[in-house]
């Protein structure tokens, strides 16, 4: 199956036609899971919101992973959505650090969202001891002033973020998807970083836009669920 990576501008006014784009644009293109980069997509209210996402999901005939931020009450989720438009799962990483494992056309996927992966691998390890054979990063890192931003993967002048990635999915065994926000100072590519260290695709910096990546069907099934 195919997965996509939509690495989103950050407070960009027009986002939800944004989204709706790269969703018809993944959906054309053969992609069964979607998943956005953090930070980017505010609302005063997060049911309307993913109830319309849910109704997109639908129409596109695609899954959905998509990171909110609601202002109103300062509340952060992540709404996985699938195909029909059934909601599978809202994690809210302020109310629970038992991030989720679902399935999707048979691949077992995890979630860790954020500054869990940066600062600790025990999320990780967590959902790849209950099935996960790839895990799903979302994230909104944007590097401070001071530090250096990446300009080719693994840069050695650059911040520990892509190096991170790297060792993280070294030890889980299993690839790790991340997508960040589209800025001159993003700590990482948004890119599929292999368990031999490779990096196996990256969207090109500072850019807004889908990046592709075919997942190999797992050779034997196992079971997926916390």
């Amino acid at each position: 199956m195919h997965i996509g990576l939509a690495s989103l501008p950050l407070a960009a006014p027009d986002i939800l036609d944004t989204v709706h784009a790269f969703t018809r644009q993944a959906s054309n293109l053969g992609v069964r899971l979607l998943c956005f980069s953090a930070q980017a997509i505010v609302c005063d209210t997060l049911e309307p919101l993913i109830h319309d996402l849910a109704s997109l999901a639908q129409d596109c005939g695609l899954a959905l992973g998509v990171p909110l931020r609601c202002v109103a009450h300062e509340d952060d989720a992540v709404a996985f959505i699938d195909a029909t438009g059934q909601i599978l799962h809202i994690h809210r990483p302020l109310a629970s650090h038992r991030y989720p494992v679902f399935e999707i056309q048979g691949v077992c996927f995890g979630l860790v969202v954020g500054e869990t992966l940066w600062r600790t691998s025990d999320a990780l390890r967590r959902v790849v001891r209950h099935g996960a054979q790839i895990v799903l990063h979302p994230h909104g890192t944007i590097l401070p002033d001071e530090a250096i931003p990446p300009r080719t993967w693994c840069d050695p002048d650059a911040s520990f973020h892509e190096k991170v990635l790297v060792c993280r999915s070294a030890e889980a065994g299993v690839p790790i998807a991340s997508v960040g926000p589209a800025h001159p100072r993003q700590a990482a590519a948004t890119c599929v970083v292999a368990p031999d260290g490779s990096c196996l695709c990256h969207q090109p910096y500072g850019q807004p836009g889908l990046l592709i990546h075919q997942v190999a069907p797992p050779a034997h099934h196992l079971s997926c669920g916390l």
